[in-house]
């Protein structure tokens, strides 16, 4: 009887090893698509900034083209007032 509750107490402690043993394995496996994931989303950090400066600086190009066209717009009418009025 002590025999057989002594094997019994081994075989457990043997599946409780062997199930440590796999989840420190998974535990592993985890952290190493934590650090994937991070890395990755270190890429699309820079890629999201690098992105907005590129929107950014499109917009203050949109901005400076509008201003000129403005003014080139209002050149444009001077002059036609300008060679209206020689004309008459």
């Amino acid at each position: 009887m002590e025999q057989r509750k002594r094997e019994l107490s081994d075989k457990q402690h043997r599946t409780l090893s062997e199930e440590v043993e796999k989840l420190k394995s998974q535990l592993v496996d985890y952290e190493k698509q934590i650090q994937l994931l991070r890395r990755h989303n270190d890429e699309l950090d820079g890629q999201l900034k690098s992105g907005q400066a590129r929107l950014a600086t499109m917009e203050n190009e949109l901005v400076s083209s509008r201003k000129e066209a403005e003014k080139l717009a209002e050149l444009n009418q001077r002059l036609q007032r300008e060679k209206q009025e020689t004309m008459t």
